[in-house]
């Protein structure tokens, strides 16, 4: 069965190691040392009004100091200190020691350890993945592999959000993670595929909470037509939710829905997106609410059937080499329930980095 094969969790790691293996390759080496400072600040409100999610602003800013190592041409390990605040909090949200080792195997091919690379969202849909995740979840740790060739994009990641000892009164919590892209006809026609999939258990702990299996995956279809300054997307994505909990504490165990999109760019700054979903049950345990069957303010509030339809506007611009802005402003209208929620904000990157000789 479907539910006992996954629930070893095996499958997963025995995947990573297989990938780990089969395209290690040797280079020169070459030693050389960066300071690197990043920066991010943000701030995101959102103006909610319905009855699955409380409306939050968002303000403050993460900061990254690192050292960037290159062992040789193809590894690099970065050592720094990562912290997050929020603006009107005396202390910091979130600060721990910032470590990621990146191993290029072959030619845009990369094993990453450590702290992951995700551009806040993986490339994933909002029924999949919400982009909340990124201003208030700690930045993900663990295994990645990713391919970055102009045909084929494949992200692969595992985000151990909970480490547990043996008899340790809590649960151990991860998430493995894919998007797969595909072009088909010369960047016409792409297929993508993308799955998460969410535990919380774990052998040897006495934790009395039950035992959480949740899976979403995601096959899609995008179209694209290109002008000289702009650019067409059209998108077709179908969702999928299954509980695969031994115990099952949640109202559905099975859910569905369909997201699709159009989305319109102007010389890759301006960008015009309107979507509709309409799904019945669906629930994801790191995607957006507003798109659930679920409540998060509510135990025995439900939604069982969802229509929303949602605008966007999205600009960003580069101020400098090393400094980049954008600007948002986002709606969700439910017409059934007669919800208009929405939100925005801006993101102010800064990249600075600077070779040091050894």
């Amino acid at each position: 069965m479907l539910i006992e094969n996954v629930k070893k969790n095996n499958f997963f790691f025995i995947y990573l190691t297989l990938c780990f293996i089969f395209f290690k390759e040797n280079k020169a080496q070459k030693d050389s040392l960066i300071i690197q400072i990043k920066n991010e600040s943000f701030f995101k409100n959102n103006e909610y009004f319905n009855n699955l999610k409380d409306g939050i602003t968002y303000i403050g800013y993460n900061l990254n100091p690192l050292l960037t190592y290159h062992l040789d041409t193809t590894i690099n390990i970065d050592i720094g200190w990562y912290l997050r605040t929020f603006i009107g909090r005396e202390k910091f949200y979130n600060s721990f020691l910032y470590y990621q080792l990146q191993w290029q195997i072959k030619e845009k091919f990369y094993f990453i350890f450590g702290n992951l690379e995700n551009s806040h969202n993986h490339k994933l849909i909002e029924p999949i993945y919400s982009d909340d995740n990124y201003y208030f979840k700690k930045p993900e740790q663990g295994i990645q592999f990713l391919l970055l060739k102009e045909k084929i994009y494949f992200d692969l990641w595992l985000d151990w959000q909970n480490f547990i000892l043996p008899k340790e009164k809590k649960k151990e919590i991860f998430v493995v993670g894919n998007k797969t892209q595909l072009n088909i006809l010369s960047n016409l026609l792409r297929g993508d595929f993308s799955f998460t999939f969410f535990h919380k258990g774990g052998q040897g702990t006495e934790s009395p909470e039950p035992q959480l299996t949740y899976l979403n995956f995601s096959p899609a279809l995008n179209f694209f037509q290109f002008f000289k300054n702009s650019s067409l997307k059209i998108s077709v994505n179908y969702c999928q939710f299954a509980d695969l909990s031994p115990v099952k504490i949640l109202k559905y165990i099975n859910g569905y829905g369909i997201y699709n999109f159009i989305e319109l760019s102007f010389k890759k700054k301006l960008k015009f997106n309107l979507s509709y979903w309409i799904g019945e049950y669906y629930f994801s345990p790191i995607g957006e609410y507003l798109f659930f069957s679920l409540s998060q303010k509510y135990v025995d509030y439900q939604e069982p059937s969802k229509k929303i339809i949602s605008f966007k506007i999205n600009y960003s611009s580069d101020i400098s080499q090393k400094v980049k802005i954008e600007y948002f402003f986002n709606t969700y209208i439910d017409k059934k329930r007669k919800y208009f929620d929405y939100n925005f904000g801006f993101l102010i990157c800064i990249d600075f980095n600077k070779k040091v000789k050894l």
